[in-house]
């Protein structure tokens, strides 16, 4: 919708290819015939940014891609060799492979941060050939289940939840509110898992349900190629790349800063409301993305008019949808709020190579797991398991229904190895101010030591907008 056109990656296209106007990920899969070879995107290919797409793999043949003879591409991978890119390697179907040892169709690599083995059977199950119908498009097949069941209940969510809001019952109306605002939740969610190509086997249908459910959370006054983008830069880079200096800003405006901390104070997620703000007029703020203008202003338009017939005719409907807005706002950034310890860079437009870009155990050890409850899993499914954010960034081509099997795996449900809920509820509480405008000192703690202070609910850590709807 309002798509002219299809932005994905900033790649030219292979010689041979033509008439691919897909994306760079989605014509590779037209060049290997079996496995779903899947690039799983920027981890695999680390020369990001440029035209030129490098790919360091001496193992394979140096014959061209071309469909009519066969490619190097389909060489031996089937026999199960891996072929493996600098350091993050490929994934072939949502299975990380990191080359440290290979065993009878596993892989052991050993997770310094936690002190454990991870190990992930690459041993493939389900078999797209195999599928039939509506299944087909899809990654997996058991994903019809559990993705289906996501955007069917975001829809319902927000349909039904809005509808509620214009009933005259007050208890309707809050229970409206919280439906909206969970519904909206899961659509962000849902977002994170069509930007990691997880739902559909094509990444050209992922984007397709992205950017539908880009407009259920608000976040689609950007474009949802600029969000997947940012968002791999973090799992690439090992970093928090930005755009918006929003330090510098606040720095800068001291009057606002001040009303922020009022705001934020009373549990108005004002820092959040300004990133949000910038996010609504992207293309006239953010000079990269003046090409955008249109489609920013068809939105805002769109959008915008009916906030205004909603403040005009019914402005108890307007007020709550506000509240709905916000209650997304602070669960999207409570789960955000301790996952890292690292501060950002404005690195988004220029581009520099990061330090720790590639290293596996730096990643691990300064990425932190928050669920909600380790006792009862299921009640991460109010965030699509996004707590489990060790295990995601160990491969990040495992769908939200077998993180928490990933988790396991990787630390044994250790709740030692985790930031438990009621002291990240206590950390959020005490630092709702002070996280607004929090530059790291020195002696800011972080890996291990930052893990035992998340977990004594004390403590000058935590931040805020870190969202993946925002792409600057």
């Amino acid at each position: 919708m309002l798509e002219i056109g299809y932005e994905d990656l900033a790649v030219t296209d292979f010689a041979g290819l033509g008439g691919i106007d897909d994306s760079f990920h989605h014509a590779l899969d037209h060049v290997v015939r079996d496995g779903n070879f899947d690039l799983g995107f920027w981890k695999k290919i680390n020369d990001i940014l440029r035209a030129a797409i490098k790919l360091s793999v001496a193992s394979l043949a140096t014959e061209a891609l071309d469909l009519a003879d066969g490619h190097a591409l389909d060489s031996d991978f089937a026999q199960g060799i891996a072929y493996i890119i600098e350091t993050k390697g490929f994934y072939n179907s949502g299975y990380k492979l990191h080359s440290l040892d290979l065993r009878n169709g596993q892989v052991r690599v050993r997770m310094l941060a936690i002190g454990v083995p991870y190990v992930y059977n690459l041993k493939r199950t389900d078999r797209r050939d195999s599928m039939t119908g509506v299944a087909r498009l899809l990654k997996e097949p058991v994903g019809l289940l559990y993705y289906g069941a996501a955007t069917s209940y975001a829809v319902v969510a927000y349909a039904v939840g809005f509808a509620g809001l214009f009933h005259s019952d007050k208890l309707i109306n809050v229970a409206a509110t919280l439906l909206l605002a969970h519904g909206m939740i899961i659509a962000a969610y849902l977002i994170h898992e069509c930007g990691h190509n997880l739902v559909f086997a094509h990444s050209r249908h992922n984007a397709l349900l992205g950017r539908f459910m880009s407009w259920l959370c608000g976040a689609a006054y950007g474009t949802y190629e600029d969000m997947r983008y940012k968002h791999f830069r973090h799992h690439v880079d090992n970093d928090d790349v930005v755009w918006f200096d929003y330090d510098r800003y606040f720095e800068e405006h001291p009057l606002l800063t001040k009303l922020t901390r009022v705001l934020e104070w009373f549990y108005i997620p004002a820092h959040d409301l300004i990133m949000h703000t910038v996010m609504v007029f992207t293309s006239f703020l953010i000079p990269r993305r003046r090409n955008q203008r249109v489609r920013n202003v068809t939105v805002i338009l769109i959008r915008g008019g009916v906030f205004v017939a909603l403040i005009v005719y019914a402005p108890k409907v307007a007020m709550l949808y506000v509240v709905a807005y916000l209650i997304m706002m602070h669960v999207l950034r409570f789960m955000d709020s301790v996952q890292h310890d690292y501060p950002y860079n404005t690195t988004l437009f220029e581009y520099k190579k990061p330090p720790h870009k590639g290293d596996l155990a730096w990643e691990q050890r300064h990425t932190f797991s928050n669920p909600l409850s380790l006792k009862y899993p299921r009640l991460n499914w109010l965030t699509l398991n996004f707590g489990y954010h060790n295990a995601h960034h160990a491969d990040m081509n495992v769908p939200w229904y077998r993180l928490p099997l990933l988790h396991q795996e990787m630390t044994g449900d250790d709740p030692g190895l985790v930031i438990p809920f009621m002291s990240q509820l206590k950390l959020y509480h005490r630092n709702r101010v002070r996280r607004i405008y929090n530059p790291q000192p020195d002696d800011y703690p972080t890996g291990p030591d930052y893990l035992k202070v998340a977990q004594s609910g004390s403590g000058p850590i935590g931040g805020n907008a870190a969202s993946f709807l925002t792409s600057f």
